[in-house]
């Protein structure tokens, strides 16, 4: 099976509403930036096996990586590979 690629955009989905809700809670993303949040949840609910962003403060930061994982797995996702293209490409 092809790898799957979730392009970071600025559409939200609302199913995404209650995982989003809880990456603001814990405190992983601001809860001035709830579409970063909503990005990652439509990323692992839709089973995408990365998220690729140049948003390095809210997304694409190792700082807030474990907890994000740790949401994604309580909501029983896979937490996709966040990473910037040049990480996806190997640069």
């Amino acid at each position: 099976m092809k790898p799957k690629l979730y392009i970071e955009s600025t559409i939200p989905s609302y199913l995404t509403a209650r995982q989003s809700r809880d990456f603001i809670a814990s405190g992983a993303i601001s809860k001035n930036t709830p579409i970063d949040a909503a990005h990652i949840a439509v990323a692992a609910i839709h089973g995408m096996q990365f998220l690729m962003t140049w948003n390095c403060a809210h997304i694409a930061n190792a700082e807030i990586s474990s907890v994000v994982e740790d949401i994604c797995k309580n909501h029983c996702f896979e937490c996709p590979v966040i990473c910037t293209p040049e990480e996806l490409m190997g640069g």
